[in-house]
């Protein structure tokens, strides 16, 4: 309940610099957050994101996928950092490294798992049938990855620019920059998702399997059909989450969405807990043999292209980079 006294009479105390505050000589409204981080919803995420770093690496090294692996393991790393960040804070809501830490960290971290997942599509292109597609299977990476590439520089420039501002003014700036990295992940996202789906429209509709039979009969499976799924499903969750960072930051500072913590864990925290998980459950390695580059995938793009196979061969191993 809202006290009757007015917080100058409730903190006379109050230091004029906010990192000097306790909970007895400040309220929380002087803190950036606006509020103290709750403990449990710090320490849950942490323990899950944990668990799921255990498995990708497990997964990574039983199937040799090490790019994905990689890509996954640094986001992983990340969102572990984020949420050490918000333990902290439970401490001490007042210091302001504290929340750089966490909002600049957990900013970037989806954009690994959005890599991850730019890599399978070009595998996926091959197997189902490149002559579907829209862009050559070896252009999905690069394109989307120069994407990512843009996308995490603008979040981590102005993720630099927040953490080294002096006033709320530049750290605001930082701010806008970060909110452009994260449209422009928004953008990338649903570009990416609107040319996953099509081409696997356009390979159901047209009722064609890939020339070899090893590839057509995976592509008919329903371990294939599950991978498909769950990718698919990983993307929207990454694509919610960020359109929610996107319409947190416009807010600013004070905005109803950065003083949300219930509405924060939720979408930075629960969606992107199970777009990893997803990643793991239905690991590309699991499916596809771990991208190993065989026969049968050269085969199979020699024959979309009429190609020598130096196309096929550079793009068939993605994840063993």
């Amino acid at each position: 309940m809202a006290s009757d006294f007015p917080e100058s009479d409730r903190f006379p105390n109050q230091p004029m610099d906010p990192s000097l505050c306790t909970f007895d000589t400040c309220p929380l409204s002087s803190s950036i957050f606006r509020y103290q981080p709750n403990l449990a919803m710090a320490v849950v995420p942490l323990a899950l994101f944990g668990l799921l770093t255990i498995g990708h690496i497990i997964a990574g090294w039983r199937y040799k996928t090490w790019t994905y692996t990689v890509s996954i393991l640094i986001g992983l790393a990340l969102e572990l950092a984020g949420y050490v960040g918000r333990i902290l804070a439970h401490g001490n809501p007042f210091l302001d490294n504290y929340y750089l830490l966490q909002i600049v960290v957990l900013t970037c971290a989806p954009v690994l798992f959005c890599a991850a997942i730019y890599i399978c599509l070009g595998r996926i292109v091959v197997i189902c049938g490149p002559e579907m597609s829209r862009l050559r299977p070896a252009w999905y990476t690069p394109i989307f990855l120069t994407c990512d590439v843009i996308s995490l520089a603008l979040q981590g420039a102005g993720g630099a620019l927040t953490s080294t501002a002096n006033d709320d003014v530049g750290r605001q700036q930082g701010i806008n920059i970060m909110l452009g990295g994260l449209s422009f992940q928004v953008a990338t996202i649903a570009i990416f998702g609107f040319l996953f789906l099509e081409f696997l429209w356009r390979t159901h509709a047209s009722h064609k399997v890939s020339n070899d039979f090893q590839n057509a009969s995976l592509a008919q499976s329903k371990k294939w059909t599950a991978y498909l799924w769950s990718l698919g499903s990983a993307t929207l969750l990454i694509l919610i989450r960020s359109i929610y960072r996107v319409a947190e930051m416009a807010g600013g500072y004070d905005g109803k969405l950065m003083k949300d913590e219930n509405t924060f864990l939720v979408f930075e925290g629960i969606l992107i807990v199970i777009a990893v998980m997803l990643l793991l459950v239905f690991h590309p390695g699991a499916v596809m043999d771990g991208f190993g580059g065989s026969a049968k995938s050269k085969v199979s793009d020699k024959t979309a292209y009429g190609s020598s196979g130096e196309e096929g061969d550079s793009e068939m191993n993605p994840l063993h980079v």
